[in-house]
């Protein structure tokens, strides 16, 4: 959950493969602390895919029509260009 609000405040992520990096970030975090720190059972895989999924859904922001309109003419203006 603190991996996706630090990704949400510092990386304003809104694009599937920007919302990768909190997911293995959370998921590595998860990784280490159960098979070094805590004893790894079959209750802890739900445990760190609903940690995963947790910090991708607190990772994402919405954005407003004007920053979608944005987003959408610089797209247009790179694809213009490649032509």
């Amino acid at each position: 959950l603190c991996i996706g609000f630090g990704a949400r405040l510092l990386g304003r992520c809104f694009d599937w493969p920007l919302l990768l990096i909190p997911a293995v970030c959370c998921g590595m975090a998860y990784f280490i602390a159960f098979s070094k720190l805590l004893p790894f059972n079959n209750a802890s895989a739900v445990i760190i895919l609903a940690g995963i999924s947790l910090a991708t859904y607190t990772a994402k922001i919405s954005l407003s029509e004007l920053e979608k309109q944005a987003l959408w003419q610089a797209k247009m203006d790179s694809i213009k260009d490649q032509a």
